[in-house]
């Protein structure tokens, strides 16, 4: 392997998650840090970091909704998504490009930074 890390599942995209949270029946979750989080989020977020990041607690909160993790950039969100199968739990959905693709398509955020 070339030491990339293959993405879990394709991932949704800003527009397509904007329209399913719309809908309801979501769950999203910053996995990036409590400041970070603080500073700026999608709104409805909840935030639970990668630091200390367990899929079984995040998923006993899930059921029937579709679990959505996102970060800056997707990167953590791609890590903590790896962490859902060796637990013998289904993989969430991450958002592409994290919270950079959701503001660079226009979408709202909120936060003691924005």
């Amino acid at each position: 392997l070339s030491g990339s890390m293959e993405p879990v599942n394709p991932g949704i995209d800003a527009k397509a998650l904007a329209e399913r949270l719309t809908a309801g029946g979501i769950t999203l979750v910053d996995v990036r840090s409590p400041e970070e989080h603080e500073d700026e989020r999608i709104p409805g977020s909840t935030l639970v970091p990668i630091d200390a990041f367990d899929p079984r607690r995040v998923t006993a909160d899930t059921a029937g909704r579709t679990l959505v993790l996102y970060c800056m950039s997707g990167t953590r969100s791609t890590r903590a998504a790896a962490l859902f199968a060796p637990a013998g739990l289904p993989a969430p959905i991450t958002l592409r490009e994290g919270i950079f693709g959701w503001k660079a398509a226009g979408l709202p955020t909120e936060g003691s930074g924005v």
